[in-house]
């Protein structure tokens, strides 16, 4: 996810290819499909699949930043995304946590 609906994705050659959308919605939308996408071709559905679906604010992040982050988790159900189990989208507090510690 970049700025202007702007995302970019690597295929199995590293090969870079960027993608202009027509609004900001258009970009999400596409990115929840990469993340089924991903998840219909896991082996495994027993693992946690992560997909950024807005650009942040602010300065890049390294590991061991301390991050406040929106987010949402939804079930993988009937090969697409299910039912919400969890989200602090709109909620008053961020959840806080440091990258690369392994912890939530």
């Amino acid at each position: 996810v970049q700025p202007n609906n702007y995302s970019t994705f690597y295929d199995d050659q590293r090969q870079n290819w960027s993608i202009m959308f027509e609004s900001e919605k258009a970009a999400v939308d596409f990115s929840k499909q990469v993340c089924i996408a991903k998840c219909n071709s896991s082996p495994a559905l027993d693992s946690v699949l992560c997909q950024d679906l807005l650009l942040g604010e602010g300065q890049g992040v390294e590991g061991g930043d301390s991050l406040e982050v929106a987010y949402t988790g939804w079930l993988f159900q009937s090969n697409g995304l299910g039912q919400v189990f969890d989200s602090n989208v709109n909620k008053d507090k961020l959840l806080r946590l440091k990258l690369g510690s392994g912890k939530v």
